[in-house]
């Protein structure tokens, strides 16, 4: 693997901020140009979208994600489902939420969380709601460190959600990925469980750090 270093980062654009290299957008067929990836199109209706052949010499990259909800006529909240490379194999994905507040002032309490996920085929993150029927859209952001390294272990990462509808307060989460070969993340590709569709105006966007 070539790492690029500071100076070519800086011909480039780059630098050891936050670096944008993919956005979901309104259109296709778009390319970023720090990158020179492929926006992926994100309509209502849109089932999934993919951020592929993702850099490799950047530090970290980071997920963000705002105004999230989905287009089923319903309140029910629906997990965003995240997959690295395609994979999709059973068993290979867990994950962790914080604990879980409700209430306010002094009757607030604290809880064990309920969307904790292991030996799944996938990542399940926040959950989505259909403003129409909530009011609030959601937010939050996942960082996945040293992305590009292959450390023949497992891949963590971690990041916050905060949808009022899910929980009073944001909540933490960790991800563990393990598939015994590559480790190092070409491509995300992320839908919403329940084969429900996004939302229009949910925006994803793919960062690099350092």
């Amino acid at each position: 693997m070539i790492r690029r270093s500071g100076a070519y980062r800086e011909r480039k654009g780059y630098s050891d901020g936050l670096v944008l290299l993919c956005e979901t957008t309104p259109y296709s067929s778009t390319i970023n140009q720090n990158s020179g990836m492929i926006n992926p199109q994100l309509i209502d209706g849109t089932g999934s979208i993919s951020f592929s052949n993702i850099p490799q010499h950047f530090r970290d990259i980071k997920l963000v994600f705002s105004q999230m909800a989905h287009n089923t006529n319903n309140s029910t909240g629906y997990r965003i489902v995240m997959n690295l490379n395609g994979d999709t194999t059973n068993n290979r994905y867990y994950t962790r939420a914080g604990f879980r507040a409700t209430g306010s002032g002094g009757n607030t309490s604290v809880s064990a969380p309920t969307w904790n996920a292991d030996n799944t085929n996938s990542f399940y993150y926040g959950s989505v709601y259909r403003p129409e029927n909530v009011t609030w859209t959601g937010s939050g952001e996942i960082t996945f460190p040293s992305y590009s390294v292959n450390t023949g272990w497992s891949r963590s990462a971690y990041g916050m959600w905060y949808h009022i509808s899910q929980s009073d307060y944001a909540l933490p989460y960790g991800f563990n990925y393990y598939n015994g070969s590559t480790m190092v993340i070409s491509s995300i590709n992320i839908s919403l469980e329940s084969s429900v569709a996004f939302r229009q105006n949910s925006k994803i966007s793919l960062y690099g750090i350092g």
